[in-house]
Order: C-alpha cells, then structure tokens, then sequence
C-alpha cells in the first residue's frame, strides 16, 4: 500500500494529525498493526466504493466510501484522495479520511 503514496505525499486520519511523507505515513500504519488495530473501524471484511474524476489530465480525485461492521454494529467510512500521475505512474498526494460513523 505504501508504493501508493508519493515519496512527499501526506495523510490526514480520522484524529484529525497530518503525517507527512510516505516514510511517516507507513511507520503510522505498522504501529497501527503491530498494536493490534485497537481503532479498526470494521470488524468484518467491508464493501467499498470508489469514483474517480480526473482534474487534470495528471491530477485525479478520488473519494471513496465503506461500510462494514465495528463491534456488532454497522459502520461506514469516508476517504478523499487526491492523486498525481508521475513518470506514468500514479501516486496519492494526499488522503484525507473523513471519519467512521455507525449507521443502520
């Protein structure tokens, strides 16, 4: 997943802390996993949906939504992405994931 952020692309979570780069970024995430997940927001496999508009021909957004179940409960997630094609390869520049809430 990391190969996916751009070496100075950063991310906003739902607590609301920038981390900057992809270095950060993926040093967030294996402590993350590595302390279990405590904050995971689905317990059970999810479903997502993602749309893609290009607002540049090397600039796409991407928003993305999911939903899945947190402690017995249905939950879902919102995600913007902003992505940038470099050398023929796209990379996310940011993400901002615009938090988990329960829904029925």
């Amino acid at each position: 997943m990391m190969s996916a952020y751009a070496p100075d692309g950063d991310r906003i979570g739902s607590s609301g802390i920038k981390v900057p780069g992809r270095a950060e970024v993926e040093k967030k995430y294996a402590a993350m996993l590595a302390a279990g997940s405590p904050r995971r927001p689905s317990s059970k496999p999810f479903r997502a949906a993602v749309e893609v508009r290009l607002l540049r021909p090397d600039v796409a957004l991407r928003d993305g939504s999911w939903t899945g179940q947190h402690a017995g409960k249905p939950v879902r997630g919102f995600i913007t992405l902003t992505a940038t094609k470099q050398q023929g390869r796209w990379l996310i520049a940011a993400g901002r994931d615009r938090g988990v809430v329960e829904w029925s």
